[in-house]
């Protein structure tokens, strides 16, 4: 299955205790908030707060990626992004590359994906996936050593 979550929408509220993301998940602090726009570290506050679509939108792909860690397992979940070799800026033309993409090989390679399209500073499209694979991933990964830079 995958979730394109421009195209999906949960409600609003904080998790509650238990819930995916709330107090006594066991993937609880795992995972990043999104509360601002941090990519323009050089705008005011002001314009670097989220409106309450985008709020919307940042709460449920959050609630999507518990939902993902509570089902698969963390360890089985991977970080994935896509970017084209050509400047893509229509949304209509980079949707048609992520299809053919998704039926060729997503579909065949992910049990399950959560899709994101984001914009450069230049316009470009790209994609970010959170996708679920067949085998852990994490055990015996050395992350320490990706800490150190080695």
């Amino acid at each position: 299955m995958i979730r394109n979550i421009a195209l999906e929408e949960i409600g609003t509220g904080e998790p509650a205790a238990g819930a995916p993301g709330g107090a006594g998940c066991p993937a609880a602090g795992l995972l990043p908030r999104l509360n601002t726009i941090n990519c323009n570290e050089g705008l005011k506050a002001e314009f670097q707060k989220l409106s309450p679509a985008h709020r919307r939108t940042a709460h449920a792909l959050e609630r999507n990626c518990w939902l993902l860690v509570e089902k698969y397992g963390l360890e089985r979940i991977g970080f994935l992004t896509l970017t084209f070799a050509l400047h893509i800026l229509s949304y209509k033309q980079a949707q048609k590359y992520l299809h053919s993409l998704m039926t060729g090989v997503l579909k065949k390679r992910y049990v399950e994906c959560i899709i994101v399209m984001e914009r450069m500073e230049s316009g470009r499209i790209h994609y970010h996936l959170l996708a679920v694979l067949a085998q852990d991933i994490r055990t015996g990964f050395d992350f320490a050593a990706v800490e150190r830079g080695d």
